[in-house]
């Protein structure tokens, strides 16, 4: 993935969602799909629906939230999961 890529929650749809504990679940209005988003998910598509944000700036503000030390393998996880949220139309690219 290009380190300058912007991503965002997917425009053009309404996601419902409802909080349990540190999971969040959210109701695709356009696919009609249901997702359970971990506690970790849950704050990227939180911190996606404010605002567009790069790989970079997104795993800053999550090593800021989850008070952890960031090394590579943080930051291919944050990757991965940006791809699988993707893979489900709940995130997209943006300029």
């Amino acid at each position: 993935m290009k380190s300058d890529t912007r991503w965002q929650v997917l425009q053009g749809f309404e996601f419902l969602t409802h909080g349990f504990e540190d999971e969040l679940v959210i109701y695709h209005t356009g696919s009609g799909h249901t997702h359970l988003l971990s506690s970790l998910q849950s704050e990227v598509f939180s911190y996606l629906q404010k605002q567009p944000s790069t790989l970079q700036d997104l795993t800053s503000y999550l090593i800021t939230v989850f008070d952890i030390n960031a090394d590579s393998e943080f930051y291919a996880e944050i990757e991965k999961l940006l791809l699988s949220l993707y893979r489900f139309d709940i995130v997209e690219h943006c300029q």
